[in-house]
């Protein structure tokens, strides 16, 4: 009451921002939308940090929806356990640090087929892939993770980086699939690396292929 009474009579961001601030938390949300959705100074953004970091998600939503920080009401609808809308935010957002955010909370919450979406955007990245990877191995989630990058396989921004990793999950949780992978896509791997891969794991026809496919023919004839 005080502070509505201040602004009948004096026009200043400080008293709008505090009064902004106050309706969240009393949770009087209606008069909040009301207030934010008529003309004010109020910094808006600033209250919805505010009550995020004071755990009042609901007000926040409503802070961050109406200034269009969708990257701030992706992280708030995950507080909220509503992943759909998350992903839909970072879709507004577009930012692959907004990207990670949703695709991990929705691993972590077996959200799988939303962590798959979001997890599309993050592994056409060459220096953000791994994390995502890595990630998911560290839930024993290797089957969805190698359907994560045959599914990326096939998008217009796919990278040598993810044939390479789709080459070594197979040398470790699907080795029946490496050869035939080798043969179709040897000329997108990083060669190196899926060497290493199939001798760690012990993938001797395989790690055979590889060497005569670059003409290292004594280390072919060695495996052998």
């Amino acid at each position: 009451k005080f502070l509505t009474m201040c602004r009948k009579k004096i026009k200043d961001n400080m008293i709008d921002t505090e009064l902004v601030y106050s309706f969240a938390r009393i949770n009087k949300l209606a008069e909040l939308e009301d207030f934010i959705s008529a003309t004010n100074i109020a910094k808006l953004q600033q209250v919805g940090d505010r009550c995020f970091e004071e755990a009042m998600y609901e007000a926040a939503k409503i802070l961050f929806r109406h200034t269009g920080n969708n990257a701030k009401l992706a992280s708030t609808f995950l507080k909220l356990h509503d992943y759909p809308s998350a992903y839909d935010a970072a879709k507004k957002a577009s930012n692959i640090r907004t990207w990670k955010e949703v695709a991990i909370a929705c691993i972590d919450a077996q959200q799988f087929q939303l962590a798959h979406m979001a997890a599309l955007n993050i592994v056409v990245s060459v220096d953000h892939m791994d994390a995502i990877i890595n990630h998911y191995e560290s839930k024993g989630l290797f089957n969805e993770v190698i359907h994560l990058l045959e599914v990326g396989l096939s998008m217009e921004k796919a990278h040598p980086g993810m044939f390479t990793e789709l080459g070594v999950l197979y040398a470790k949780y699907k080795p029946e699939k490496l050869m035939e992978h080798i043969r179709l896509f040897h000329k997108k791997v990083n060669t190196s690396k899926l060497l290493r891969a199939c001798e760690t794991h012990h993938h001797w026809r395989e790690l055979r292929y590889l060497y005569s496919l670059i003409d290292e023919h004594d280390n072919a004839v060695r495996v052998m």
